[in-house]
């Protein structure tokens, strides 16, 4: 159900700054809006307030229409708005009272011409969304599904016309606001109907219902789209994964007043399909009260990981084995600190598993991937080690000691100082590389031991590392190393420091695996990935890496690669050539068309479009 959505910023504004990103047109609304959209592919932008609305050509900052909602529409106000490119319609609305139904008009996307209007549909969904406007994002080839609480029926609707297409049986045991939520199922005709009973869960179910027909299907049909996503909650974690044509959906909830216990429900439809419930532990964060639980699926397995490694087959949902496993080092006290990232994810290997225990023995872990059987288990490691990352290069097991990790800490308030959280990335450990034989498990080489003949201890840095062949690449604060996975003997050595950029954080390998790009405190280096050559070492300024989550200190927008500098600035940057194409200074994330070649900026009325690559 592909659409091109529009989205929203509000009192967002850009100051530009040394080399600033090149005007492509300025312009003004004719009013100071209080809400403003635009299109993913940079050809409108539109703006509201509750009395009005207008729409500007992204191409040229001109006006296509303008709607005072008294005059044009005898509407004295309309206080929401839903824009929806790919179906071609806006819809501007008012919430449902308890009495009266709200306002809907829908106008034409490209004229602001009015198509029709409804008092009907009323009412928010099981998911607390505002249920009519939530169903206008959810066409496809002009029609959409909703759920008519006052005649208990699904129901086609032609979003151009209002005309009702198709109404499905009655399901009188339903309630919108109690029982129901639709979704999307990208790329295909079908909606996902989601009926829960909070007093009998014997009673929910899915049903895959197709908005042009109303037909019903089995999921099996359905190929969905998509990488999946992770929605995290105070208590609760809800994950989702498409791997092939199987969804993968995990929810944990773990009970207010317990510390730890957490309770599953683990569901797989497509190609397979089955459902399973059952019970672990996992730790709270201090920072937002979220468990800290993680899903990943390799080849025909499926790991949960918390407090626990516990694997489940794909196709079965057969629970293969569990193990104590640890992710996390925790300390209480008046000074609680949580540090997270210390073991790496398991590492999949045909019948075989590797994974960090840092809960039993201290020590690196060969098992049996269908039973979890311990084949072999390497000398001990010290307890307070970090093994952020496993990899096979060449035969060989590689680990990864020491690297970035995330740490919280709780700090009490005293003297009337409220309660402080802080939450951070930064680097720990005894950092080096260990390489063991994937056979015994007997160590093989270890860059301690190589420190002579490396010229280099590893002493403050050490980036993740990644294998190129049959060889290992990895950084520490002061070179670039292309190692023997099989001996440790150096390929080449690539002095970093001399390039006076700060100390290496992070690496990223090229698309085409030509490049090696090379992420430090202060800039950017790329090396050829063969031969260790730098191609270039860009100041970029202090690269923000420490604020932890996702697209934090660097995000792309189709080919274009972003970075924050400091704490009020971002750059674009070419990974290519090591060129700055541009800087702005931003107070909350800067807005992009998706392939990230334009950002739009607004101060009131005044609307500027930057060009990213001019």
């Amino acid at each position: 159900m592909k659409k091109l959505a529009l989205l929203f910023f509000l009192c967002v504004h850009f100051t530009g700054y040394g080399q600033e990103f090149p005007v492509a047109w300025k312009s003004k609304f004719s009013f100071n809006p209080d809400r403003t959209f635009f299109s993913g592919d940079g050809k409108f932008v539109a703006a509201r307030d509750e009395s009005q609305a207008e729409m500007l050509d992204g191409e040229t900052g001109k006006t296509i229409w303008k709607i005072n909602f008294n005059k044009d529409l005898k509407i004295k106000s309309l206080a929401r708005a839903v824009f929806n490119q790919g179906a071609g319609i806006v819809l501007f609305f008012n919430k449902d009272g308890k009495k009266e139904s709200g306002d809907k008009v829908i106008v034409d996307f490209n004229t602001g011409k009015e198509l029709w209007r409804t008092k009907g549909f009323a009412g928010v969904d099981n998911d607390d969304q505002y249920h009519f406007a939530h169903c206008m994002n959810l066409v496809y080839k002009g029609m959409t599904i909703v759920f008519d609480d006052a005649t208990k029926k699904f129901t086609g609707i032609d979003v151009i016309t209002g005309n009702k297409k198709w109404e499905s049986n009655a399901y009188p045991d339903l309630d919108l606001n109690k029982n129901i939520s639709i979704d999307e199922i990208e790329g295909t005709e079908y909606a996902k109907i989601q009926i829960a009973f909070e007093d009998d869960e014997t009673k929910n179910r899915d049903e895959y219902m197709s908005i042009l027909t109303g037909q019903t299907i089995v999921p099996t049909k359905i190929k969905e789209t998509g990488s999946g996503s992770t929605i995290k909650g105070a208590n609760r974690v809800y994950i989702t994964k498409v791997v092939d044509n199987n969804r993968i959906r995990l929810i944990g909830a773990m009970r207010m007043l317990s510390p730890t216990k957490i309770k599953y429900d683990l569901k797989v439809s497509g190609d397979y399909n089955w459902s399973k419930q059952f019970s672990g532990s996992a730790v709270r964060q201090l920072f937002n009260n979220e468990p800290y639980v993680k899903m990943d699926v390799q080849g025909d397995k499926i790991f949960v990981l918390a407090k626990q490694i516990m694997v489940f087959d794909l196709k079965t949902g057969e629970q293969l084995w569990q193990e104590a496993y640890d992710n996390c080092d925790a300390s209480a006290g008046l000074r609680a600190k949580q540090e997270f990232g210390i073991a790496g994810w398991p590492l999949l290997d045909g019948d075989f598993v590797y994974y960090v225990d840092l809960v039993g023995r201290n020590a690196i872990k060969k098992v049996e991937a269908k039973t979890g059987k311990v084949v072999w288990q390497t000398e001990p490691i010290k307890s307070n080690d970090r093994v952020p990352n496993l990899n096979i290069i060449n035969g060989v097991l590689i680990a990864q000691f020491g690297g970035m990790i995330n740490t919280q800490i709780y700090i009490p308030g005293m003297n009337g100082v409220p309660d402080r959280y802080k939450n951070e990335n930064r680097f720990d450990g005894d950092y080096g590389v260990r390489a063991y034989d994937l056979n015994t498990g007997a160590t093989i080489w270890d860059t301690h031991n190589l420190a002579g003949k490396l010229g280099d201890k590893f002493s403050d840095r050490i980036s993740t590392i990644y294998g190129v062949g049959n060889k290992l690449v990895v950084a520490s604060d002061k070179n670039l190393f292309c190692l023997d996975a099989k001996t440790g003997d150096i390929v080449y050595k690539t002095p970093l420091n001399e390039s006076k950029i700060g100390d290496t954080f992070a690496m990223l390998v090229s698309d085409d695996n030509r490049s090696l790009y090379i992420l430090c405190d202060g800039g950017i280096a790329s090396a050829d990935i063969a031969t260790g050559k730098l191609n270039y070492a860009t100041k970029t300024g202090d690269i923000l890496w420490k604020v932890p989550g996702e697209d934090t200190y660097s995000f792309w927008y189709g080919s274009n690669y972003f970075l924050l500098i400091g704490e009020k600035n971002f750059i674009g940057f070419d990974l290519a050539t090591g060129k700055v194409k541009g800087k702005m200074k931003w107070k909350v994330k800067p807005l992009f068309t998706t392939d990230g070649n334009y950002i739009f900026d607004r101060d009131d009325e005044k609307v500027t479009k930057y060009a990213v690559n001019k």
